[in-house]
């Protein structure tokens, strides 16, 4: 028996400025005897992987211009501002489109930012078709984002888009343009729009898509046009909120898949709203929490009726001061803080009620498992902390200078435990005083 092997069409390794060709062998192998001959053709294809260094603007353009399956990119410290491409083509077939900003059309690729690089989009265009909407779209699959800060294009819209499979982001933080001049932003019919930090949005992605520690300030996560039999998979991803524009604070995540066959979420994300006296947006805020939100208190506040809490979220005073500037008008406005919702947590807030007239510091009513830590409520009219019907348990609360009482504990069931200490500095308490309650 003979058996004679050659090599044909072989490609060699060619590479460029910016990656490494495929390589396409076929070796044949004539094999004689045993009554005849076979010949047998083994074709193999290897993606040969690159690393790509990238320094400045330039460097990232080359490199999306040249980008190539299996390709490592590695993007240094520094800003990078985005204007459209005019020559790339993307989103084929079903809408073939130029002018995108940061078009991922290679599959298998990794770019990791080191030294906290950001990338923005540096030019205006108006929404319009598909290429005008977002600042990355990502159409390979196996693409990995990491360590890279993203901001808009200048008239936001989506920050990433996914249509790929297999995407992974993770160490990524999203946020607002605040890199572009106050004149590129005139171009905004809706100047609120500066506020938005655009969304991530999975069209039509599907198997496994990751987000593993990722910030998004004021933005948000629509998932709802991903692929039927999806995996979202979510791991210390926060959304944060700073501002007093509704269609903002209401974005949020999606709550529901179109195709939700087979689909599946693991992991939430989790949604912190900042308040303070300057964006004068506590009510804002009320008016879009949910179960699970956290509210971060970044400054005092002024208030000129009840903050009343009814889901179950945590409050962070950060050591600020609520302090009400209004006169109690009914059981549903008789107090600085009402909290109307089980396990409510609050922490290291100072309730100040000076100002207030006839007012409760912090009325709990008809709530369970509710937790106050490291909590000073002082000067007010009426009761320090009014515990009615509700189960509250506190650590390390201050009472100070309150007219009826520093606690009242009352109506059937109302439960109070003490963890810590508590230190009640009333002048003249009245425990014979009636109870106020919101709603009787």
């Amino acid at each position: 028996m003979y058996i004679a092997a050659r090599r044909t069409h072989a490609h060699r390794l060619i590479r460029t400025r910016n990656r490494l060709l495929n390589v396409t062998t076929a070796l044949v192998i004539a094999i004689s005897g045993l009554g005849g001959a076979l010949t047998t053709i083994f074709t193999s294809t290897v993606y040969a992987a690159s690393t790509i260094n990238i320094t400045n603007l330039s460097e990232l353009r080359s490199a999306i211009e040249n980008q190539a399956n299996g390709q490592t990119w590695v993007i240094g410290p520094g800003t990078y501002g985005l204007t459209p491409f005019t020559d790339l083509t993307a989103g084929c077939p079903s809408s073939c489109q130029k002018g995108w900003y940061f078009p991922i059309t290679a599959s298998n690729i990794t770019i990791d930012g080191i030294g906290d690089p950001t990338i923005y989009g540096n030019s205006y265009t108006a929404n319009g078709n598909w290429a005008t909407q977002d600042l990355i779209a990502i159409f390979g699959n196996n693409v990995t984002i990491n360590g890279l800060t993203l901001m808009p294009k200048i008239e936001p819209n989506k920050t990433i888009e996914v249509i790929g499979n297999n995407v992974t982001i993770k160490n990524t933080v999203i946020k607002p343009n605040t890199l572009v001049s106050p004149s590129q932003l005139a171009n905004l019919t809706d100047p609120t729009e500066a506020q938005w930090g655009g969304s991530i949005y999975y069209n039509g992605a599907g198997d496994t898509q990751t987000l593993d520690n990722v910030t998004i300030d004021n933005g948000g996560i629509s998932y709802h046009a991903a692929a039927a039999g999806v995996h979202l998979s979510f791991s210390n991803v926060t959304l944060n909120y700073a501002t007093n524009t509704d269609w903002i604070n209401s974005y949020r995540y999606s709550n529901h898949f179109d195709n939700p066959a087979g689909s599946t979420v693991s992991g939430m994300p989790k949604v912190v709203y900042d308040v303070s006296g300057t964006l004068g947006n506590i009510n804002d805020v009320l008016a879009n929490t949910q179960n699970g939100d956290t509210i971060d208190l970044e400054s005092g506040l002024t208030t000129h009726q009840q903050i009343t809490l009814t889901k179950t979220v945590t409050l962070n005073g950060n050591g600020y001061a609520i302090s009400p500037d209004f006169t109690k008008t009914d059981n549903s406005n008789n107090s600085a803080l009402g909290i109307q919702a089980n396990g409510i947590t609050v922490n290291n807030l100072i309730e100040n009620g000076a100002n207030g007239t006839n007012l409760h510091g912090i009325n709990v009513y008809d709530a369970n498992g509710v937790n106050l830590n490291n909590v000073t409520v002082e000067n007010n009219n009426h009761t320090g902390l009014n515990v009615d019907g509700s189960k509250v348990t506190v650590d390390n609360l201050t009472t100070a200078h309150d007219g009826w009482d520093g606690v009242d504990v009352d109506k059937a069931g109302a439960v109070l435990t003490i963890h810590g200490t508590s230190h009640q500095n009333e002048v003249s308490p009245d425990s014979e005083t009636p109870l106020d309650e919101p709603g009787a």
